[in-house]
């Protein structure tokens, strides 16, 4: 179906991946570190890069940005071991899929075909209203959720001076601990502060708990 340049840092996972992607149906070439996989892009001129963030002296996210500039017309996919916003905001500034490990072999295979068919596949990002807030701690002070998504949430906060930088929620419902920093914040009545915030560096399994408690609620 297409041509697929795999990097990464070699080892059974990345054996698995090239092989998934195989039997998806497409001729995969596979390299390992940074340097290897901008030579086989060049040599081989992909239909699609598929790339893991960590790639020894570079990351995946340099070699994404390598190539859109030199072939813009190969797509590609990042993988990251853990959700960074900064990492995430660049890669699709640059035209690339992140997703986070570990991204079910179903998952992978449509986002790849989407990079192929430029018809990309949905991302569940739209926020949702809770029905009823959800208790969260944040810098050991109780609160609660009033909406969230994906990639983000909104909390609500009492007597606390101001939102530092970057915190962790803890939902207790959710049985995970988030990294945050806030997009935004306002001041409310009687104390309150509302913050918008977005999920900084998160870990593959505590991001999966978060995707599964958005879609129960």
């Amino acid at each position: 179906m297409g041509r697929i340049v795999v990097a990464s840092m070699g080892g059974q996972g990345a054996s698995a991946l090239v092989g998934l992607i195989r039997r998806g149906g497409h001729d995969v070439t596979d390299v390992v570190g940074w340097r290897q996989g901008l030579d086989a892009v060049i040599e081989h001129s992909p239909d699609v890069l598929v790339t893991s963030e960590r790639l020894g002296d570079a990351s995946g996210l340099d070699l994404v940005i390598a190539v859109h500039t030199i072939l813009p017309d190969v797509r590609s996919i990042l993988l990251d071991q853990r959700y960074k916003s900064e990492t995430s905001k660049e890669a699709r500034r640059h035209g690339s899929i992140y997703l986070v490990e570990p991204v079910p072999g179903e998952d992978l295979l449509a986002q790849i075909l989407s990079q192929l068919t430029g018809e990309h596949a949905p991302r569940r990002w739209l926020r949702k209203k809770l029905p009823a807030a959800v208790p969260v701690q944040v810098l050991n002070r109780p609160g609660r959720m009033v909406d969230l998504s994906y990639g983000g949430l909104q909390v609500e906060l009492i007597q606390l001076e101001d939102m530092p930088s970057r915190f962790d929620v803890v939902v207790p419902s959710a049985d995970v601990t988030l990294h945050a920093k806030p997009v935004w914040t306002r001041r409310g009545p009687y104390g309150w502060i509302w913050c918008g915030a977005e999920l900084s560096e998160v870990s593959g399994d505590a991001l999966a708990s978060w995707e599964h408690f958005v879609d129960s609620v």
